[in-house]
């Protein structure tokens, strides 16, 4: 009896021990073996202070799916066409970002679609081989009769099967120059080695303004196409396929869709418009006008050198700084270029000059002519002059504090869209204000001021929240000039009627 119950006994130990393995396969079963290459913004390592970790749009949507599906994705870089030649293999499970065709159904389950991607064509602003077409058929016409050297990413494909068809067959192949990604191209693009490159639109702009080359770069839309996840036939079932399926959709109606997509793809849209030479000429536009303005504070009250320097600055920069200690944004935005310290800077020494060359050149006599004269009929054009480059200003300002909630990842963005607005445009001259000698805050007493980028940033943020045009760069780009344009008039209109902000206490208990 006792030899049985130590047998028993011993049976329990061994099927106890093995019990945790067995539990740490089932684990692992749910870890698919996933990967990625360089594809941004859906696909990009992301560096920050202390940290380095995978992301983007495809890879967070992709993990969010699989974590509904109840499974987890490792991932490893690989280039494209290799992740294609692994799913085929079965040596890797899944991969996002995969357009549909009847050769990958061969190896690879599709899921449904998840999302949506346009191709176009990337050349140099400059370049001698324009190709204008109004489709694929047309394209393909233009890049044989001109022998258009044309950079492809290898194993991509395209939005049009007759574009994969030319890029496969072997008598083009002089014409094509695969590489493994996006940056590649761009590289063989502005040494000359290709005339252009086919690529996803947003892919293509995003890796443009990254390498500085946005203001070089002219794109030609080619066409769109549904995007699915691939799954290996060697490896996975139709009943997984099933259950990511569902996993996409609850992903979409959680709202997590959209969360996701405005964290990963707003921010770049946003930053790839508002990093071009005409916003930035509009944005030192509008600080040097912030500037002036403290500058002529400082004049008023005889102020030293050093505070009429931060009397200037703190309109101009202030904000903009207290914005980015909030959201937590570093380096700080005024850390990043030293453009708007330089343009300050000048401002400040122009102005000291010409005060200073005023004071030596002219006698008392000529200061109370000038007084009588020349004041009264210029002060009023230098004011002009002065309300148009500050509307300018608070405009600029208005559309970088929403694109600082977006990259950010302020939550929730209707409510920090238009409080970084306001403190972008505002903060920094409620600051400035603190250091007069009157203590007065004009921008929060006597003028409709702080609303106005409030408002047209309330506006601009609703836009990018509401609209589901999640592919289309133009969207974000008439957004942001139709803010600009919006702050700038209503500024511009609330000077020239003299509207009055509404007061806490209406005015009528005042007369009793």
């Amino acid at each position: 009896m006792k030899k049985n119950i130590n047998c028993l006994l011993l049976v329990l130990f061994f099927f106890l021990s093995f019990l945790p393995l067995a539990q740490g396969k089932e684990l692992k079963q749910n870890v698919l073996r996933g990967g990625w290459y360089l594809w941004d913004p859906y696909q990009f390592i992301e560096k920050g202070q202390g940290y380095t970790q995978l992301n983007g749009l495809d890879i967070n949507l992709e993990r969010a799916i699989a974590k509904h599906a109840g499974y987890e994705i490792h991932f490893e870089q690989v280039a494209w066409k290799q992740h294609l030649a692994d799913l085929a293999a079965g040596t890797r499970d899944i991969a996002a970002g995969a357009t549909y065709t009847p050769q990958r159904e061969k190896f690879a389950y599709f899921s449904e679609p998840y999302r949506e991607e346009s191709n176009s064509l990337f050349t140099l602003k400059q370049s001698t081989k324009k190709l204008i077409f109004s489709n694929a058929d047309e394209f393909l016409e233009k890049v044989k009769n001109t022998k258009f050297k044309l950079g492809v990413v290898d194993g991509y494909v395209y939005v049009d099967p007759k574009i994969n068809a030319f890029i496969a067959n072997p008598e083009n192949r002089p014409q094509i120059f695969p590489v493994d990604n996006t940056y590649d191209n761009l590289e063989k693009l502005s040494n000359g080695e290709i005339d252009g490159f086919l690529a996803d639109r947003i892919d293509g702009a995003t890796a443009s303004w990254r390498s500085n080359y946005r203001e070089k770069i002219t794109e030609q839309v080619i066409g769109s196409v549904p995007i699915h996840l691939m799954f290996s036939k060697k490896t996975m079932t139709p009943e997984i396929v099933a259950a990511f399926n569902k996993a996409i959709q609850q992903v979409k109606s959680s709202g997590e869709y959209d969360s996701i997509v405005r964290s990963y793809l707003f921010p770049i849209l946003l930053m790839q418009t508002i990093d071009r030479d005409w916003f930035t000429v509009i944005d030192i536009i509008g600080t040097v006008a912030f500037a002036i303005s403290g500058l002529i504070i400082a004049y008023r009250e005889r102020a030293s050198f050093f505070k009429a320097t931060l009397l200037a600055a703190l309109p101009a920069v202030g904000g903009g700084i207290i914005r980015d200690l909030i959201a937590g944004r570093s380096p700080i935005g005024v850390l990043r270029t030293p453009i708007y310290i330089i343009a300050i800077l000048l401002t400040i020494l122009v102005a000291y000059i010409l005060i200073h060359l005023g004071a030596l050149f002219f006698s008392r006599l000529q200061k109370k002519i000038a007084k009588q004269v020349i004041v009264p009929q210029h002060a009023k054009k230098l004011s002009l002059f002065i309300d148009i480059f500050d509307a300018l200003g608070l405009a600029a300002f208005t559309v970088i504090g929403v694109t600082v909630a977006f990259s950010s990842k302020s939550d929730p963005l209707w409510l920090w869209g238009p409080i970084f607005a306001v403190i972008t445009g505002v903060g920094g001259g409620i600051a400035r204000d603190l250091l007069r000698d009157d203590g007065i805050i004009w921008a929060l007493k006597g003028e409709f001021y702080a609303e106005v980028p409030f408002i047209w940033g309330m506006l601009l943020t609703s836009y990018l929240v509401l609209d589901k045009r999640y592919s289309s760069p133009e969207v974000i780009f008439y957004a942001v000039v139709f803010t600009l344009i919006g702050g700038f008039l209503t500024r511009l209109l609330i000077i020239w009627f003299q509207i009055k902000p509404p007061y806490f206490r209406p005015i009528i208990e005042e007369n009793k």
